[in-house]
């Protein structure tokens, strides 16, 4: 076993056609509810994410290769992260923040393929990017809460985690991919503090604090290291209260901040230091 959870648990396999090694998810059905006040089930969820991760095919969505139910366990078997490990949280305490484009740069690659695509992830947070410390590849995972806008234009189901959610989402609007920039913007400033913004408030003042409050900056969010003013500027765009106001996925990746990143290897030379 390499990973658990309140609901799965992840471990290390051997595709034996291949000799190549896998991450296994198990996640045993009888645990999730079939009801939930009008919304869709946690087993609907749970089938949505990996109807998302098997169609999507892109170098930084993580796949899944099956998937399959046996004695009332759902077996999810995708590509094993480097180490052993298929999750590699990312909380990086370094000194130097010249690498944290490199890890935005492909993220917000992986979520220009989703919203090219109709698909808004809902739930970006650090904690939901994987890497490759060989390569250096970051993947976004945990599409539990992802949705298509195909039908529609917007949404207003209220999903996502409290320190990453858009204001739009916690004043109950419609909402569009804007709110994964938002989303781009906070994962950003966690990056380079350690920590979201107002991770050691309560939910509902952190609710209270992204609707009522100025959106947060790297030195309001206690990083301690100087940054760029583009790294400043890409988050200040990013965290625009307005939707219609904010950045677009294109608008990110030609900001300054990522337009300078380079390819995955060199993310993976400052992760073997």
């Amino acid at each position: 076993k390499i990973g658990s959870g309140a609901t799965a648990k992840v471990y290390a396999a051997v595709h034996v056609p291949t000799g190549s090694l896998v991450a296994v998810k198990t996640i045993l059905l009888e645990s999730f509810d079939r009801l939930e006040d009008g919304e869709p089930s946690r087993l609907e969820r749970l089938r949505k994410e990996i109807q998302i991760m098997t169609l999507c095919r892109h170098p930084h969505i993580l796949p899944v290769h099956q998937s399959f139910v046996s004695c009332s366990i759902l077996h999810i078997v995708m590509p094993i992260m480097s180490a052993g490990k298929e999750r590699r949280r990312i909380y990086i305490h370094k000194k130097t923040h010249s690498f944290e484009f490199y890890i935005i740069h492909q993220a917000a690659l992986g979520l220009e393929y989703l919203h090219s695509n109709g698909l808004v992830h809902r739930d970006l947070k650090s904690a939901n990017l994987l890497i490759d410390h060989t390569t250096g590849i970051v993947k976004l995972a945990d599409f539990g809460v992802s949705d298509s806008l195909a039908k529609k234009a917007s949404r207003r189901s209220f999903v996502g985690t409290p320190c990453w959610m858009a204001p739009e989402i916690l004043m109950n609007r419609a909402y569009d991919t804007k709110v994964d920039i938002w989303s781009l913007g906070m994962t950003a400033i966690e990056l380079a503090s350690g920590r979201p913004s107002g991770w050691h408030l309560d939910p509902l003042k952190i609710f209270s604090s992204i609707i009522n409050e100025p959106p947060p900056t790297l030195e309001s969010s206690g990083c301690k290291y100087q940054t760029s003013t583009a790294f400043q500027d890409f988050i200040r765009l990013c965290l625009i209260k307005d939707p219609f106001e904010r950045i677009s996925i294109q608008d990110a990746l030609s900001h300054p901040f990522l337009r300078k990143a380079q390819g995955p290897q060199f993310l993976a030379r400052y992760l073997s230091r």
